[in-house]
């Protein structure tokens, strides 16, 4: 028989089999699917060969044979090593502002799994209206005292966009 076989799917080969039967599957696309071979004179579904085939169109995976051996691993990309900036002494870090919202978004996410446990909640429009004023009250509690910070310093009568700008490019992770 001449043909391409799963054990080398790139090779056309002439291959002689010593058996009754030989059959040979061409695919016509990657997918799965299923061979059942029903001998002559079956006397139980137990005697019924089933095999499932999966065909990605690109040979056996993963190929037959030994694994390569890895190859060396990529160095470090070549060029100048990041330098820190000047730390400014006015910088404003925003980590605790981010760490009060965060912990208010978990507190009101919490409360909205009780309200749903409890039967309060029971869609979800009114979860989501719910939420969506939960996360206003926790977005207005932590970032309130900054805005309250901004305006003492470059709010009302003192507002510039330059002002405004140089202030707020103090923030810090």
């Amino acid at each position: 028989m001449f043909g391409r076989f799963s054990d080398e799917p790139t090779v056309d080969a002439l291959r002689t089999f010593n058996s009754p039967h030989v059959y040979m599957l061409q695919y016509l696309k990657p997918g799965t699917t299923e061979l059942v071979l029903i001998p002559e004179g079956v006397q139980s579904e137990a005697d019924i060969i089933r095999q499932v085939l999966t065909v990605s169109g690109s040979g056996p995976q993963p190929p037959p044979g030994p694994k390569p051996e890895p190859g060396p691993k990529p160095g470090p990309v070549p060029g100048p090593e990041p330098q820190p900036g000047p730390i400014d002494p006015n910088a404003i870090s925003l980590s605790p502002v981010f760490e009060a919202y965060r912990s208010a978004w978990i507190a009101a996410q919490q409360e909205l799994a009780r309200q749903l446990d409890g039967g309060a909640i029971t869609s979800e429009a009114a979860a989501t209206a719910w939420f969506r004023k939960a996360n206003a009250a926790a977005m207005s509690s932590a970032f309130s005292p900054l805005a309250n910070t901004e305006f003492d310093a470059f709010g009302g009568d003192k507002w510039t966009p330059k002002a405004h700008a140089d202030y707020i490019r103090r923030y810090t992770p």
